[in-house]
């Protein structure tokens, strides 16, 4: 008998993922969105609590090969197969908003133009430490003397006045500070079009299993979708020896 299911009660055995996804595809239109939007999502997380059984599955929304910021659903499978919640933030009419996927703008460019926004003055050379690769060009440049880790960069788009901009998305670890920015630049204009900074303007929210201090049920099936902490590279050198 499958884990912490009532007898009598009619299992679905199909895998939760599956039934995840049937149930994002038949409830589409109440989650904003079309059946067309739903051709680039992706599971980006899968695991069970061991504690009540609950599988909880992530959803990443996609266009052009590359992830929509914040476009994300997760969906929470009990142990019978039936589902406990869903947390939503679907975009719809993706493919016709959606800029090319093709910068104009550089990784280092945006990298200026973000420490510009941000009132942080470049004090070294900026080189690339990996060169862009994949669809997402992800790249990492050096601290240029405002971040204490290397700075990663890779593109997505981002809903902004009702348009998905190609951006380049950073992530940049002020030196001196205790501040972490996460900035968005316009991959074909160099505009900014958003920053975050993760030590003062986001609340502790749902995140991926690697996030959830022991295993915590309570958390691990609120119905609100992720949020993401952006990952910062480390060094093990200081910021004034990285270039």
């Amino acid at each position: 008998m499958t884990a912490n299911v009532p007898v009598g009660r009619v299992v679905d055995t199909r895998p939760p993922a599956e039934i995840a996804m049937e149930h994002i595809r038949k409830n589409v239109s109440q989650l904003g969105a079309a059946e067309a939007d739903l051709d680039g999502v992706v599971i980006t997380d899968e695991y069970t609590s061991k504690s009540d059984g609950v599988t909880h599955i992530y959803f990443q929304q996609t266009v052009n090969g590359l992830p929509i910021f914040n476009s994300l659903s997760n969906i929470n499978i009990l142990p019978d197969g039936s589902v406990l919640n869903v947390g939503n933030r679907l975009a719809g009419n993706i493919q016709n908003r959606a800029a090319d996927n093709l910068p104009t703008v550089t990784a280092r460019q945006a990298v200026n133009r973000a420490a510009s926004n941000l009132g942080l003055s470049i004090s070294a050379q900026l080189r690339e430490t990996r060169g862009g690769t994949g669809i997402a060009r992800k790249t990492v440049m050096s601290n240029g003397g405002i971040s204490r880790n290397p700075i990663p960069l890779e593109l997505v788009y981002y809903d902004y006045q009702g348009q998905l901009r190609l951006a380049w998305q950073s992530v940049i670890d002020e030196l001196d500070t205790p501040n972490i920015w996460e900035v968005w630049v316009d991959a074909h204009t160099g505009a900014v079009i958003d920053k975050a900074n993760w030590t003062a303007d986001v609340e502790p929210v749902l995140t991926p299993r690697s996030h959830i201090p022991n295993d915590d049920p309570a958390s691990a099936t609120s119905p609100q979708p992720v949020i993401k902490k952006p990952s910062v590279p480390q060094s093990s050198q200081p910021a004034d020896q990285q270039g």
